[in-house]
């Protein structure tokens, strides 16, 4: 099963940020499931790389994450 998901969310340390990495993180670990995740932003792109490249660290050809500067309407 494909899931793509917007982590953006993540970056902010609240309830529904939480929510979100735990979704990622417990989809990650299932073996027939293929996550492909999407996030921008500008001052926080960094920490989001970090955060995808860690929930994609046991299986780095399963999954996919994009990570932007931009959100894509000003792309």
């Amino acid at each position: 099963m494909h899931v793509s998901i917007d982590i953006t969310a993540a970056l902010y340390d609240r309830g529904v940020s939480r929510y979100t990495l735990n979704l990622v993180q417990a989809l990650a670990q299932r073996p027939d499931v293929e996550l492909r995740l999407y996030g921008s932003s500008w001052r926080g792109r960094s920490k989001l790389q970090r955060m995808a490249t860690a929930i994609t660290a046991p299986a780095p050809k399963k999954h996919l994450s994009l990570i932007q500067p931009l959100p894509p309407t000003l792309q």
